[in-house]
């Protein structure tokens, strides 16, 4: 298990949450994951999301209880939270 400093992050969704961007995401974030006990996602600017973006979000809420860190979503527009009720990861990304 990687260690973390007791530091927390804020990270920006970008306007293209979507397949386009994911990859993109998880490289900046990864050494986030490896550093930080609380990393905060702003999805303030998002304006388009899909199934990829919700399975990311997903995933690194699975990774960060695992590792004992927490995940912040806030400001999540509500085609994120559409999106993942549509794909039945709603309560996931919620928890």
């Amino acid at each position: 298990m990687p260690s973390q400093e007791q530091k927390s992050v804020s990270f920006s969704l970008p306007k293209q949450f979507n397949i386009t961007m994911v990859d993109s995401i998880y490289h900046q974030l990864e050494p986030i994951l490896s550093s930080a006990s609380e990393i905060t996602l702003d999805g303030v600017d998002v304006e388009k999301t899909d199934s990829t973006a919700i399975q990311l979000l997903v995933c690194l809420k699975k990774h960060t209880q695992k590792n004992n860190q927490t995940l912040k979503l806030i400001n999540l527009p509500e085609i994120v939270s559409k999106t993942a009720k549509q794909l039945g990861l709603l309560q996931l990304i919620q928890s």
